[in-house]
């Protein structure tokens, strides 16, 4: 069964999705860059 892309919620069980901010995505990026960073420089 197809689910639309922009639902909220799915319509066999109900589920919410969630949805993830702009700000998670961005700290998730700043942090993976610092890993990698640190990681290569140390």
């Amino acid at each position: 069964m197809n689910i639309e892309a922009g639902s909220r919620e799915c319509p066999i069980c109900g589920y919410e999705f969630m949805e993830a901010t702009p700000w998670i995505k961005y700290m998730a990026i700043f942090l993976l860059i610092v890993f990698l960073l640190s990681y290569f420089i140390f």
